[in-house]
């Protein structure tokens, strides 16, 4: 056996915890791999729309080009379901969800550009509301760990606590010392030092993530009060609201609410 050996309550501990970190980082970086596929995917449309300009404008298509005009139409709509355009199988021309026929890109382009921050609006709240509740239960980690370090602390003895702040910061005892406060003899303080060890150290990593998970949910807060600030200009012109019109807001706000409490 070991000369230390972490009691099995702080395993477990020190295992929940390094679980909890390794979840943190796989969800921020499965959050970075999706904005950047919706990147992508924003550019790919872009460039479909552009193929779409000279179809559009032509009059008299050969049938390659009324299949490539189709082919693009399909695969908009695969990526942004809520686009809302069609081709008229009798007329060959694009049509919006009304029916009315579509003669240039740019009312495709603005519905493309309305759908595509709407899709980062979404995920930005998915994420924030992610990582509020992965702070949460990390705080919660870090003060259950603490107390149990803090436990293991006091059971030591004054001299042994001394020693075991000398090597928290990164002493390395001599045999006289270790055998001076009992740390070839005693297990407790053998057990006690590798348990506090194994936990700090899980501790550490996790409080490493806590710090990147804070950081990022200021970002996103950012980015959305940015979006809203966008869509109050968008809709009155300035990103501030009279009272008149912030309870116009909260009035829409709140039977939005009540709209999807009921489809529920």
């Amino acid at each position: 056996a070991s000369m230390y050996e972490a009691d099995d309550e702080s395993k477990a501990m020190a295992e929940s915890t390094n679980q909890l970190t390794e979840s943190m980082e796989q969800s921020a970086d499965a959050y970075q791999k999706a904005r950047i596929e919706m990147e992508r995917q924003a550019k790919e449309a872009d460039i479909l729309v552009g193929e779409l300009e000279g179809l559009i404008s032509t009059t008299d298509r050969t049938r390659s080009e009324q299949v490539k005009l189709e082919t693009i139409v399909g695969k908009l709509n695969e990526a942004y379901p809520d686009l809302g355009i069609a081709v008229d199988q009798a007329t060959g021309e694009i049509v919006d969800n009304t029916g009315k026929v579509i003669k240039n890109t740019d009312a495709i382009r603005d519905q493309l550009e309305v759908l595509q921050e709407y899709e980062e609006y979404i995920a930005i709240q998915e994420r924030l509301a992610e990582v509020e509740g992965e702070i949460s239960d990390a705080e919660s980690q870090l003060a259950i760990n603490n107390e149990k370090v803090a436990r293991g602390y006091e059971s030591l003895t004054e001299a042994q606590q001394e020693l075991f702040d000398k090597m928290a910061d990164g002493y390395l005892p001599t045999t006289l010392e270790l055998l001076q406060v009992g740390m070839l003899t005693d297990e407790n303080f053998r057990n006690t030092v590798a348990s506090m060890g194994e936990v700090g150290e899980a501790s550490d990593a996790l409080n490493d993530q806590l710090e990147e998970s804070v950081i990022e949910q200021d970002l996103l807060n950012q980015e959305l009060k940015e979006y809203n600030d966008q869509q109050l200009i968008n809709t009155y012109g300035t990103a501030e609201l009279t009272a008149e019109q912030q309870g116009m807001v909260d009035k829409a706000t709140e039977l939005k609410d009540r709209m999807d409490a009921l489809q529920t």
